[in-house]
Order: C-alpha cells, then sequence, then structure tokens
C-alpha cells in the first residue's frame, strides 16, 4: 500500500474538510488516549524524584550519581538510615520509570510505532540534556536508564524536571502532535501552507476539550480508541514515521 492509498482510505482528501478534519480528530485522539496517561504517570514518579532530592537533609548540588550521594553524606552527619531510605525509593522511582518505558515498547501497537516513538524519545532527551544541564540530578541520571526511551515517558519526565505543570505538560504535547500532523500534510501536498494554517487553528481549539477527557486516566488506561485509524497508519511504515518523527 502507497501513501497515496493510504490517503483514500483515510479519505484525507482536501475536497471535503469534513472528512479531513474527522480524520485529524481521529488521530488526536488516539495519540491523547495512548500517550497522556503515560505521559501522566512519567510525570508523577518524576515529580516524586524530584522532591526526594529537594529535602533539606539532601545536598545534591554535586550529585553526579547514588554513589556520589553516599559519599557527600557520609561526609556528614546524616543518619546513615536516613541515607539508605532516600536511595531505596530513589532506586524504586527509577524503576517505575524504566517500568512506564518497558509498559511503552509493549502496548506499542507495530515495530514502526515503537521505533518512531524510541527515536522522537532519544532525540527529546539528547536535546533536553543539552538545553538544560541545570535540569534535576535525579531525573537526568533516570533518564540514562531507561532501556527504550519511548518518548512519552522522555516527555513527562523532563517536563517535572523543569518544573512545569502537568496542565502545561499536557497541552504542549497535544499542540506538537497538532504541529506534526499539519507538517506532514503539508510535505505530503495534501493541503498547502496557508490552509494547513487553517485546519492547524482550528484542531488547536479541540485539544483542551481533549486533555481534559484523558488528563484523569491512570497508565492502565492508555488505549486506542480509533484502533481502524491505528491500523491503517501501521500498513505504511513511511508516513507514519514522517507523522511522528520530524
Amino acid at each position: 500500500m502507497d501513501a497515496n492509498q493510504l490517503l483514500m482510505l483515510l479519505q484525507l482528501t482536501d475536497s471535503d474538510d469534513k472528512r479531513l478534519n474527522d480524520a485529524l480528530i481521529s488521530i488526536l485522539e488516539n495519540s491523547a488516549s495512548f500517550n497522556l496517561p503515560l505521559i501522566k504517570s512519567a510525570y508523577i514518579t518524576a515529580s516524586r524524584l524530584v522532591q526526594l532530592h529537594r529535602r533539606p537533609s539532601i545536598d545534591n548540588t554535586n550529585v553526579r550519581s547514588c554513589k556520589d550521594m553516599v559519599i557527600g553524606l557520609e561526609q556528614t552527619n546524616i543518619d546513615k538510615e536516613s541515607i539508605q531510605v532516600n536511595l531505596i525509593k530513589t532506586y524504586d522511582l527509577t524503576d517505575e520509570l524504566v517500568h512506564m518505558d518497558k509498559l511503552c515498547e509493549a502496548m506499542s501497537t507495530s515495530h514502526t510505532v515503537r521505533r518512531a516513538s524510541s527515536r522522537q524519545g532519544k532525540a527529546f532527551r539528547e536535546v533536553s540534556l543539552m538545553l538544560y544541564p541545570d535540569m534535576d540530578l535525579a531525573i537526568l541520571s533516570a533518564l540514562k536508564d531507561l532501556p527504550h526511551c519511548h518518548y512519552p515517558v522522555i516527555y513527562g519526565a523532563v517536563f517535572a524536571g523543569l518544573g512545569q505543570d502537568l496542565d502545561t505538560t499536557l497541552t504542549s504535547f497535544m499542540f506538537g502532535i497538532t504541529r506534526s500532523l499539519i507538517t506532514t500534510l503539508v510535505k505530503l501536498d495534501v493541503v498547502g501552507t496557508l490552509e494547513g494554517q487553517r485546519i492547524q487553528l482550528n484542531l488547536q481549539n479541540a485539544i483542551p476539550d481533549i486533555v481534559e477527557r484523558n488528563k484523569c486516566k491512570v497508565l492502565t488506561h492508555a488505549c486506542l480508541r480509533f484502533p481502524l485509524v491505528d491500523i491503517l497508519q501501521n500498513l505504511q511504515d513511511t508516513f507514519f514515521t514522517k507523522l511522528f518523527y520530524s
């Protein structure tokens, strides 16, 4: 199946605005219902990790690893039992992020989804490390431990490390997906640049409602609301990669 056949199946034609809009909304709904629970869970876990390392009993100014933390704390008069408790909590929270990353790998519907998510996650992680070297060191360490680096897990953890609130994190993710959609449509010559801007504005108006309906979902509620759209996307490897890895 080539890109033109896929576009016909999805009815992505510039001659029918309603069908085009319905297809794009379906893709946004899929992105929200699958990714937002993962982002939220990663955000909450990373926030707990940040709070743990900002407690007065821990000075992580020069901490580069858990080993450095032990050495630094042993040089003070802090109780060793407190050290052990905080280290155990750190490992547990890091393991939670690793579990989410592995769960995202297992839940992805095809190799194209997994590859696109992992590539974008790794790219986002590297850019974040370069742009924000002063990010909480516990977050930086946890990000390096992720086996697959799936995009929603990295995204939630990074925004928690930057101190952004949850609503901003979820909304900005959906705006990024919307921008990628419009970029794809323009690259495939489905719409022109000016028409793409108009469509993007309309889609942005739908984002607050989509986020509101999905932000209360927990990790186990991650799903695809429109599986047919996802199946059709997975049939075209190149199309999917252009859509989610730009």
